[in-house]
């Protein structure tokens, strides 16, 4: 019986018996930029209705090159058809084609409802794309309140990029109370992860001394990292000479608000015109205009 025990364990570890599902050995061939052998392993699956592989295979369609033909149009029908299986991703993706206008008009109002649905199963990338939205005002309502609600839900699942911008409302005080102290935790926390922006924005917090002590030599070794990673804002802080630095951080900060304050006035009046043109268009035509919710903006009714 010994014989028989040694040849059964040599088949269950052998590699024939632990080769790799279709799906798996499909993202190793993507992540290595094989997508030609992706595509052909992700196909056959995404036809069986799976939702990872459909949205893997738009993503590989979206890219393009490498074997494969660039295709938005199928790419976000792979996108949708994993959306509608409520896959997290995929409804984000088809946001992010409508936002782009690829394979799709384009539309920042039916991103931001992909991106919506998302968000509200606590996807981080989708929560801090629909905090965008909401930051810009596009796609719905200017409201900085809302951005910075759906920052701080991507920020604290360690979505970098959100860590950031979470990080430069508080620094304005937009749609949160100002404090320097809570944007350098913020900053702090996204250059931890590595991520250049946040490394910048540490090193002019040092550099200004906003929340926290002024330290020229902090600064400068937070521009290193950032500058680093080719972030040219850093690399050019870290050309300005010693006894520059200082004020100019200071001024980097100063400018940032007002310029970000300045984007924020720009908007909220684009926002207001485009409801006065549409008053005026609605009461030409004799209808109503609606005010509320990005889907009732622009609706007229008799």
């Amino acid at each position: 019986m010994r014989p028989l025990v040694v040849l059964l364990v040599a088949l269950v570890t052998s590699p024939l018996a632990a080769s790799e599902p279709p799906r798996t050995e499909a993202l190793r061939a993507y992540e290595q930029g094989d997508y030609a052998t992706a595509a052909r392993l992700l196909r056959p699956l995404a036809e069986q209705g799976d939702a990872e592989a459909q949205n893997t295979l738009g993503r590989v369609l979206m890219s393009g090159g490498k074997g494969v033909k660039r295709d938005d149009v199928e790419a976000l029908w792979w996108f949708r058809k994993a959306a509608d299986q409520g896959l997290a991703r995929g409804q984000n993706n088809v946001g992010m084609m409508y936002e782009r206008g690829a394979g799709v008009p384009q539309s920042d109002a039916d991103a931001a409802t992909w991106y919506r649905r998302a968000a509200e199963q606590g996807f981080a990338v989708a929560q801090y794309n629909l905090g965008r939205l909401f930051e810009m005002g596009r796609g719905a309502p200017l409201d900085f309140a809302q951005a910075a609600q759906w920052y701080t839900k991507a920020a604290e699942q360690g979505f970098a990029r959100a860590q950031t911008s979470l990080g430069l409302l508080y620094l304005d005080g937009l749609g949160v109370e100002q404090s320097d102290a809570t944007a350098l935790q913020w900053f702090h926390t996204a250059a931890e992860l590595g991520f250049a922006e946040g490394e910048y924005y540490v090193g002019l917090m040092y550099g200004a001394g906003a929340g926290v002590t002024q330290n020229d030599n902090e600064a400068v070794s937070w521009y290193r990292k950032a500058a680093a990673q080719g972030l040219i804002e850093a690399a050019n802080k870290l050309a300005m000479k010693t006894l520059a630095r200082r004020s100019s951080d200071r001024d980097d900060v100063r400018n940032g608000v007002a310029k970000r304050e300045a984007a924020r006035e720009a908007a909220e009046q684009q926002v207001k015109d485009a409801r006065t043109a549409e008053r005026d268009a609605c009461s030409r035509k004799g209808g109503h205009f609606y005010e509320g919710s990005a889907t009732d903006l622009g609706l007229c009714s008799k």
